[in-house]
């Protein structure tokens, strides 16, 4: 099978079988050249038993490769590995990711960073025991050289980000107290003068083409909250013209990649649905056309690379708004994903708006309920975090307003007694004159 891309990193050296982790990998020893049996099989593992998507196969083997690496450079092997080997890992990870150029100012964004890598590390050795019965011991909650309670049999670790379910005994050298899981943490959040900036932004600095594209991705999230998966498979045929002018307000698409492999239908505004069939049958139509790419090659999806007419990588969009949000503001940590936290905002606040007006409840958990229907969230308490924001800043600026009024109305009554007396001063030089 021919191999697509290489890529020579530290002292394995891995060719994944496409141009993603979507096939598999090829993985050796670079001072050996023998084949690093382990990562390849784990690759498998993650794709055809987990199904897991490329991109976060490809993260899990890094991460793997790190820590077979780290051994390696200390001389020892998975029979040598017990909890101070994981701790070790541990605090040389945390060295290297503070040492990196793009690093976050906060010790607990770098603490947070490398327990996402500790957790597909512990369990990367659950799956090698599982495998391996040589490795009967590596990892266990009792009499095990690595103490653990996860085992992958039972659960399901997703993206090494996920930890709902887990406990304090499944990953017990991760950092504690690093703002993991916490209700009130959110992520940042677009604004309106975000949006305007950014457009301004494309437009300047990039083709007419590449403004177009990516305004327009930008609009698709602000407008329905779609993740950017969602968003770049999005296809042509799902917009087409007989398609929406039979339909009214809006049209139902399922975006072909979702969070988990759902298949959930999400709302498309009409006005937004037919920008986006113009977009394909406009700038698109126009691109493919002067480049003379075939359609063959974009797999009908909407949005397509401006470099060889291919399905734009989602690394690629998370690339462009990431360094667009950079540019704006060089201390900025964003990147696509929050114009979803914006929709998210908006929904929130146009739902508590709603509810006072019509005397409806408005605990943070009813809200969250009713938005999460629209963000396609399973669970709701994932967005009680941003109700809770949300609802101390509406109550702050509804505080604000009644202190506003309250201060109109004290000057109206002051200039009212003003004109009170002036009108009583005037009676009485009145009453002094005719009497």
């Amino acid at each position: 099978m021919k191999l697509i891309s290489s890529i020579r990193e530290n002292r394995i050296y891995i060719s994944w079988l496409h141009e993603s982790a979507e096939k598999g990998v090829v993985a050796y020893w670079v001072h050996s050249g023998e084949i690093v049996y382990p990562l390849v099989d784990y690759c498998i593992y993650l794709l055809d038993t987990e199904l897991l998507k490329p991109s976060t196969v490809s993260d899990a083997i890094f991460h793997v490769k790190r820590f077979m690496e780290y051994l390696w450079s200390h001389a020892e092997n998975f029979d040598c590995v017990n909890d101070k080997t994981i701790e070790n890992f541990r605090d040389a990870e945390l060295v290297s990711v503070h040492k990196k150029a793009n690093r976050s100012s906060s010790s607990n964004a770098h603490k947070r960073t490398v327990n996402t890598k500790l957790r597909r590390i512990y369990h990367f050795l659950s799956w090698l025991q599982d495998v391996d019965r040589a490795q009967i011991g590596l990892i266990g909650p009792d009499r095990s050289r690595v103490s653990s309670s996860y085992r992958i049999s039972g659960q399901r670790l997703v993206g090494g980000a996920n930890r709902n379910g887990y406990n304090q005994f499944d990953f017990p050298k991760t950092f504690r107290r690093v703002g993991e899981g916490s209700k009130h943490r959110t992520a940042y959040c677009a604004t309106e003068a975000d949006v305007d900036m950014l457009q301004a932004y494309f437009v300047a600095s990039r083709s007419v083409q590449a403004a177009g594209r990516n305004i327009l991705m930008m609009d698709i999230a602000c407008i329905t909250g779609l993740r950017r998966g969602a968003v770049n498979s999005l296809r042509c045929e799902q917009f087409s013209r007989q398609r929406i002018e039979c339909e009214g307000e809006s049209i139902t698409v399922v975006p072909d990649s979702q969070k988990f492999g759902y298949e959930k239908a999400f709302s498309i505004p009409i006005e937004l649905a037919l920008r986006i069939l113009d977009y394909i049958e406009g700038e698109r139509a126009t691109l493919l056309h002067s480049r003379g790419w075939t359609e063959q090659g974009t797999k009908d999806r909407v949005f397509v690379s401006l470099r060889d007419g291919k399905p734009l990588e989602d690394q690629t969009i998370s690339q462009i708004f990431g360094d667009a949000f950079s540019e704006m503001d060089p201390g900025r940590r964003a990147a696509y994903h929050a114009f979803r936290h914006k929709f998210a905002n908006d929904q929130i606040n146009r739902e508590i708006a709603a509810r006072l007006e019509l005397g409806l409840d408005t605990s943070v958990a009813s809200i969250a309920t009713s938005v999460s229907i629209a963000m396609g969230h399973e669970n709701a308490a994932s967005l009680e975090a941003y109700v809770s924001r949300q609802m101390g800043k509406f109550r702050g600026n509804t505080l604000q307003t009644s202190v506003d009024r309250i201060a109109e109305l004290e000057r109206e009554n002051l200039e009212l007694k003003n004109a009170s007396r002036r009108l009583r001063r005037r009676l009485r030089q009145f009453d002094d004159h005719n009497g």
